[in-house]
């Protein structure tokens, strides 16, 4: 994996001086060593950005990613996970795998069908759910069993 940090942060590595420079140098380096060591599944990448708000964050990403609707080339990033200047190794390794997880099930949302239909598809329009559950028969439940 190549490094992608670098391009994010607001200022030269070489010139840093100030506390706050060095204090974001270090977590750069922190994420730098760690994405070295990440060894993603499916091709797949981390992202490290820092946003210039004094957030650092991750991101999944997928550069080989196919549409499920279309199945034409669609590189991808995951939603964006904040990471606290604070956090252990550990914890931003464990933020990695909940990114990567959340990814997964984003991508098995897209692709299961039911009657050719990707139901649990993480796109929904809101509002549009909103007024399917509000009708009197959107819900099935089971009945209840004598004994139960």
């Amino acid at each position: 994996m190549t490094s992608n940090i670098k391009e994010t942060l607001p200022f030269d590595i070489e010139s840093a001086q100030s506390k706050w420079q060095l204090g974001l140098l270090s977590m750069y380096q922190r994420l730098k060593d760690i994405h070295e060591d990440i060894s993603m599944p499916f091709g797949w990448d981390v992202l490290f950005s820092y946003d210039g708000r004094d957030y650092w964050y991750l991101q999944v990403k997928d550069m080989n990613g196919v549409c499920n609707v279309t199945g034409e080339p669609l590189p991808w990033k995951g939603r964006k996970w904040l990471i606290s200047p604070h956090a252990t190794k550990g914890e931003i390794v464990q933020t990695i795998l909940k990114a990567t997880l959340t990814a997964l099930e984003h991508e098995a949302r897209e692709g299961l069908t039911y009657k050719g239909v990707a139901i649990f598809d993480p796109h929904y329009d809101l509002d549009k759910l909103v007024e399917l559950r509000s009708a009197p028969d959107a819900l099935q439940e089971r009945k209840e069993m004598p004994g139960n």
